[in-house]
């Protein structure tokens, strides 16, 4: 069936998907709600790796259904308001403080939010030391622990005795 669109094009539609209106426009409806509301009309940085940083982050710290949620929002970390709700507030923020696609972001203290002054860019290697590091702390502290403990043991041990 042939048809007019809204924006006056001529159209050629299967009878039952006006019927069911599955149709609404030849498409220029969509494209133009997709070029007005979508984030690359906003920014155009879409597809850009530092967007894809700041949806990772939004993503870590506040949906519960991916992977990585619990070292993240499952602990209680956040991203702060002034990036969350506003990505050119972050991108302002990368680009003024050494951003480059070979970096990645970094909590400088891991127990506290995203936020400017507690974030800052890393390449993955200094990154993943960092982790380590930590990971390595706590072993050995776990480690002196476990020592303290069996010292007394042995030595309730030798007082029963």
């Amino acid at each position: 069936m042939i048809g007019r669109c809204i924006c006056d094009k001529e159209k050629e539609w299967r009878t039952n998907n006006l019927v069911s209106g599955k149709v609404k426009s030849c498409g220029c409806k969509s494209h133009y709600l997709m070029s007005k509301n979508s984030a690359s009309y906003k920014h155009g940085d879409a597809n850009k790796r530092l967007y894809k940083i700041w949806t990772g982050i939004k993503q870590r710290c506040s949906n519960p259904n991916i992977p990585k949620f619990h070292l993240y929002g499952g602990k209680g970390i956040k991203i702060c308001d002034e990036w969350k709700n506003d990505y050119i507030n972050f991108k302002n923020w990368a680009l003024n403080n050494n951003y480059k696609d070979n970096l990645s972001i970094d909590r400088i203290d891991s127990n506290k939010n995203y936020y400017p002054e507690n974030c800052r860019w890393v390449t993955l290697r200094e990154n993943g030391l960092a982790h380590i590091t930590s990971r390595d702390l706590k072993i050995k502290k776990l480690t002196e622990e476990n020592a303290q403990l069996k010292q007394e043991i042995s030595q309730l041990r030798n007082e029963i005795n």
